[in-house]
């Protein structure tokens, strides 16, 4: 829930209208008096979407000064909504060519940037061209995707053949309003390395904003993340070319303005781009840019939807260290009715221990596929990036007892946790 950011917008004077579907948290939100106005549309037709809501927003009485999205979902359609109200935004079909996976990789190649390995795979693909094609292991993901649904790690062409027909056979608009917008799947070469974020903000072409973010080790084969620390920890020359590979893999797409979380690793064979997202990242990544480098996404990216140029001012150097963690669940089951995060709440140096899942709650582990998300915990620290690092580790492991009843007797684990990778391991 995003519910934040609409706080912060209307606390700088900005009135907001959210059109979203008709289970949206945002009708709640107009009626507490969050958000000026909600209107209900219905996304399941894709097709229709933007000209539906185009219709809608010339019949209101309100004059709009800006669009904008912080959904993975609604990048394409917000800029041909404002495109075609004549409002600031990038060009639709520059934002198509980051939503859309296999449209980025061509386009990239045919600027003789790196990109993987790899194919697109549809009903009609010969699978054992692509599987030799790419080679073992891969990345198998949807090509509109967002927060690594649908992806997955494949070790051979027989686990490559069989997760694909699971993901397509599961494909229903309940699982996520992603797969309205095709179903198509890229499989990809596997990129070793450590992952890192970097949040970028574009005014008028030219980059005012640029840091870079440790991801922690993903929960594999789903690749779900656990979580990330900022400042980064890496050496500081490859930070340089980690910064300087995502501001120009955005640039190249042709983007001009706005807030970007650009997703790399640094491989053996140097930077490699996994995706460019068009919008501000998700979980705490206003909080740590914030925090640490002064700066608030919310507010610059929207003044950047509404024509304003920006320059935000950047703390010199960082003015705490912050780690973040979203914690999974290591079984399935039932959350059970206890205050399971008051360990957390204790230590001096969490700021946020928020529950995903409350009590009752039907909860999925790694026996059913990706595991769901069921808390996320936010550390600041004064002193050092590694104190925060402790800190959760510390809280994860041997602090918080696992708050689930097991669908399956006998399936109980310990949290994941990757403190056997890289930042919690450096060379």
């Amino acid at each position: 829930m995003k519910r934040f950011i609409y706080e912060r917008l209307k606390e700088l004077g900005v009135h907001v209208t959210i059109m979203d579907g008709p289970t949206s948290y945002a009708r709640a939100m107009a009626e507490e008096g969050v958000i000026e106005e909600f209107i209900e549309i219905d996304f399941t037709e894709w097709e229709t979407i933007v000209q539906r809501a185009l219709n809608l927003i010339v019949s209101l009485d309100t004059k709009f000064d800006g669009v904008m999205t912080f959904y993975e979902d609604g990048v394409s359609v917000a800029a041909r909504i404002a495109y075609g109200l004549g409002l600031p935004t990038n060009h639709p079909d520059v934002c198509d060519r980051a939503r859309n996976k296999s449209v980025t990789r061509k386009f990239m190649s045919n600027l003789d940037l790196p990109v993987p390995k790899f194919r697109i795979i549809t009903k009609g693909t010969d699978m054992k061209e692509a599987g030799g094609h790419v080679g073992f292991p891969a990345i198998l993901k949807p090509t509109f995707g967002a927060a690594s649904l649908g992806v997955h790690r494949v070790e051979t062409q027989e686990e490559f053949e069989s997760i694909y027909k699971s993901i397509i056979a599961g494909i229903t608009m309940d699982n996520n309003l992603i797969w309205l917008q095709g179903n198509d799947m890229i499989l990809e070469e596997f990129y070793d390395g450590p992952e890192f974020d970097i949040d970028i903000l574009l005014s008028d072409k030219e980059v005012v904003y640029a840091k870079i973010s440790d991801n922690w080790e993903v929960w594999e084969p789903w690749y779900q993340e656990t979580g990330m620390n900022c400042p980064s920890l890496y050496p500081e020359e490859r930070q340089k070319e980690l910064i300087d590979f995502g501001v120009r893999s955005a640039l190249a797409l042709g983007f001009e303005m706005g807030a970007f979380h650009v997703e790399v690793k640094y491989t053996s064979r140097g930077p490699r781009l996994i995706e460019v997202n068009a919008r501000m990242g998700g979980m705490s990544v206003r909080d740590a840019n914030l925090e640490v480098w002064g700066v608030d996404i919310v507010e610059e990216a929207a003044l950047c939807a509404l024509g304003i140029p920006i320059r935000p001012a950047i703390n010199p150097s960082p003015a705490c260290f912050f780690s973040q963690t979203a914690v999974n669940a290591p079984y399935s089951g039932t959350m059970k009715n206890v205050d399971w995060l008051a360990p957390a709440r204790a230590n001096p140096l969490v700021i946020k221990a928020k529950p995903l899942k409350m009590a009752g709650d039907k909860v999925k582990g790694p026996e059913d596929d990706c595991p769901h998300w069921i808390a996320e915990i936010v550390v600041k620290s004064q002193k050092s990036v590694e104190e925060t690092l402790e800190a959760v580790r510390d809280i994860i492991k041997e602090e918080l007892e696992v708050p689930i009843d097991a669908a399956v007797p006998g399936t109980e684990r310990a949290f994941f946790f990757p403190d056997q990778y890289y930042p919690f391991l450096r060379d």
